[in-house]
């Protein structure tokens, strides 16, 4: 078994793997020759070819890239994904022999879950299977989290944390408080990445260029031209970015050759220096509603900020090609002036990595919630539920009854004015009355969980090394999935004093006290009797109410535990 993690980036892929041998470091794939693709796909023979040989080759029809960034708004994005994912398959599949994959797939952290779902069926469609999808930016955390290269402390983990990706196409955000990455807050940006830049770049090239027209002309019949010429613009960009001081005053350039025709080859030289740069980030951009690109990051970032304002950052995670650019890392210094900023070293491999990461941990935890679901199939928690009832009927009880007496439930009880023979009429009535009662009694409703929290600790023990010995076998804390910590972390909903008066609805015989009211009449007597009589039922283990409870409590008590699932760390 393996674990695959798949980045398909606007302008370069790259495949991760991470063994089955409980080490969790993911290792960069070749794909070809090289460790990243460009991420350009045509078509040869009919068949998919990806990468610089799709460039290169003079047979190669029908080009495309930057199709991650069209998924949204361009419905023929999806079959370049498709043809570019079956040629990634193909690559991938010279390297990976493993039959067993499961695959943990990168997207932007705000494409609407309905696009992930589309997106991962379109590669699944291309030869990948045991596919899930990951948002990029809780890969990048992931990888900051293993990985040895980021030198990321235990303390420094706990802090509040951004992760700020910003790629190709998208700016994506991760904001992790309490250090697990389960309780990741993802948002971001769709339509907000470096290459706008590269755009913008290949656009001051054009403008330049001797053969303009010409070459406006080209890029509107074949746009694969300008997709090309657009990832050539990329390379140049990310070289005055690596090396900003060489080229404040002269030009990092480059050329990309445009095959027109069989008889007609134009060269466009692309070239930037420091003055270009600051004058094309400063420009305004229809796109972005005439913000300049500089501008539009700003004010990306001052919102992530005010996200974040409840447990301000105190440090930042940047990955992502344009992580690179100097002017981005300080504004993220500028606008977050009292956190410490942790650029990745490798940021065209880190989502990569981070998904290999996702893949392995992710695969990790279905197989505990797996044992965790077989655990309480057997019923152990019903049985010890009921087993226990009557302990907490004694302290549960008295209190029920104490707001009942309060709210004076005999005087409506009395005052019913549904025939008793009208069972449907009855029961309605006595829900809504007992909804009534009690929706205003927050202390009484807090105390009733206190009791519960007390009673789970006393007698859920054999449940509770249940799950402690899970936790050992899959290296999970057990204090992640303490039963009383799980109760008293997790806000109920169904458990509390309202639910506990459905004594009023679940009897059926509850024309008793009816016929008492027809013998004796009303007054303190009846109330008396009515009290006295309701305790008895309230306190009677196998009764409506203290079944009810029992059930109650167990279902929320599972439904506590599976949702405690999705945050647990595993000790790595």
């Amino acid at each position: 078994m393996k674990y695959l993690g798949i980045d398909i980036g606007d302008g370069e892929s790259a495949i991760t793997v991470v063994s089955d041998d409980g080490s969790v470091i993911p290792s960069v794939i070749p794909l070809g020759h090289t460790k990243n693709i460009r991420s350009i796909v045509g078509d040869l023979n009919e068949e998919p070819i990806i990468g610089d040989n799709a460039v290169l080759n003079a047979a190669v029809v029908h080009r495309s890239a930057r199709f991650k960034s069209r998924f949204l708004t361009d419905a023929s994005a999806q079959d370049d994904i498709r043809r570019f994912a079956v040629g990634l398959h193909k690559l991938m599949r010279e390297s990976v022999k493993d039959e067993q994959l499961d695959i943990a797939l990168g997207c932007p952290a705000d494409w609407p879950p309905e696009a992930k779902q589309k997106y991962a069926a379109i590669i699944t469609s291309a030869g990948f299977s045991d596919i899930h999808t990951v948002s990029e930016s809780r890969a990048a955390y992931l990888y900051a989290h293993y990985s040895k290269e980021m030198k990321l402390s235990k303390d420094d983990l706990a802090k509040p944390t951004l992760v700020i990706d910003i790629g190709s196409s998208t700016l994506d955000y991760a904001y992790i408080v309490n250090g697990k990455e389960r309780n990741v807050g993802v948002f971001g940006e769709n339509h907000l990445g470096g290459g706008i830049l590269d755009e913008l770049i290949l656009n001051y090239a054009v403008a330049k260029s001797n053969h303009a027209a010409r070459i406006r002309e080209i890029f509107e019949k074949y746009p694969s031209w300008k997709n090309f010429c657009e990832l050539t613009a990329r390379k140049i960009k990310e070289s005055y970015f690596s090396h900003e001081a060489e080229y404040a005053e002269k030009e990092c350039r480059g050329s990309a050759p445009i095959y027109a025709s069989a008889n007609e080859i134009l060269s466009l030289t692309i070239s930037v220096s420091g003055m270009t740069v600051n004058a094309l980030l400063d420009q305004p951009i229809d796109t972005l509603q005439g913000r300049s690109f500089r501008a539009a990051l700003r004010e990306s970032l001052e919102s992530a900020k005010a996200k974040t304002a409840e447990y301000p950052v105190e440090q930042i995670i940047m990955t992502g090609g344009a992580s690179r650019m100097s002017f981005f890392r300080q504004m993220c210094e500028e606008i977050f002036s009292e956190a410490v900023i942790f650029p990745c070293p490798e940021p065209e491999f880190s989502i990569a990595r981070g998904l290999g990461i996702a893949a392995y941990l992710d695969n990790r935890l279905k197989k505990f919630r797996a044992e965790v679901d077989a655990y309480f199939e057997i019923g152990i928690v019903r049985r010890e539920v009921l087993k226990h009832l009557p302990s907490l009927l004694n302290d549960y009880v008295p209190l029920v009854c104490k707001i009942l007496r309060r709210k004076k439930w005999a005087d409506d009880l009395q005052a019913c004015p549904i025939d008793p023979e009208d069972q449907s009429a009855l029961n309605a009535f006595l829900r809504q009355k007992a909804e009534e009662l009690l929706s205003d009694d927050t202390a009484l409703v807090e105390k009733a969980d206190q009791f519960v929290n007390a009673w789970i600790g006393k007698h859920m023990t054999q449940v509770q090394e249940g799950l402690n010995s899970l936790c050992d076998k899959y290296q999970i804390k057990k204090a992640d999935m303490s039963l009383v910590e799980i109760h008293n972390s997790i806000k109920i909903d169904r458990i509390r004093i309202p639910s506990i008066v459905r004594f009023l609805y679940v009897q059926r015989n509850a024309n008793w006290f009816r016929k008492i009211l027809l013998k004796i009449g009303s007054g303190g007597i009846v109330n008396h009797a009515l009290n006295s009589s309701i305790t008895k039922q309230l306190k009677d283990p196998h009764g409506d109410f203290a079944l009810s409870l029992g059930h109650e409590i167990k279902m929320q008590l599972l439904a506590q535990i599976d949702e405690q699932i999705q945050k647990v760390e595993f000790n790595i």
